[in-house]
């Protein structure tokens, strides 16, 4: 169910995110473009379960990987403003409240995206993928606790 009358507007911790999504994407597009030009041409592009590669594809690939990941983090900063898209499963957001923590929720996941690509990087720089599967892991976790959340907050 979708509830359009709960707004959120953009107070101050939305332009705090919204500064720090701005800040870390800076950050995060300087470590990839230094480290990009820095790769040979040819780099891991895939990992298997044991975290050795077993793929290796051109060193733009990163570059794409950074683009799509920069466009999905800022997708979820501008999307807070259109809490009732946001499909939660087994969630309808009723209130204000839970309003609010969706918006959350998704602003941490968009940072976290830009943490995924530059841990992408990281570990295509080092041949193993432990740091994308430790920003993964924090990915599922803000998920995990602001879905309970949310659903608590009927």
């Amino acid at each position: 169910m979708e509830n359009r009358e709960i707004k959120i507007v953009r107070d101050s911790e939305g332009k705090a995110f919204e500064l720090a999504f701005i800040v870390l994407a800076i950050l995060v597009w300087v470590y990839t473009v230094w480290v990009f030009i820095r790769l040979p041409e040819t780099v891991p592009v895939h990992f298997g379960l044991s975290g050795a590669p077993d793929a290796y594809g051109s060193r733009g690939s990163i570059l794409v990987l950074g683009i799509l990941m920069t466009v999905m983090g800022a997708g979820m900063m501008w999307g807070v403003y259109y809490h009732f898209k946001v499909n939660l499963p087994g969630v309808d957001v009723c209130n204000a409240r839970q309003a609010a923590l969706a918006a959350r929720m998704t602003r941490l996941m968009g940072l976290t995206m830009l943490l995924l690509s530059a841990a992408i990087v990281f570990d295509t720089r080092r041949g193993h993928i432990l740091m994308a599967f430790v920003v993964l892991a924090v990915l599922l976790a803000i998920c995990a606790v602001f879905i309970s959340l949310i659903y608590k907050a009927k």
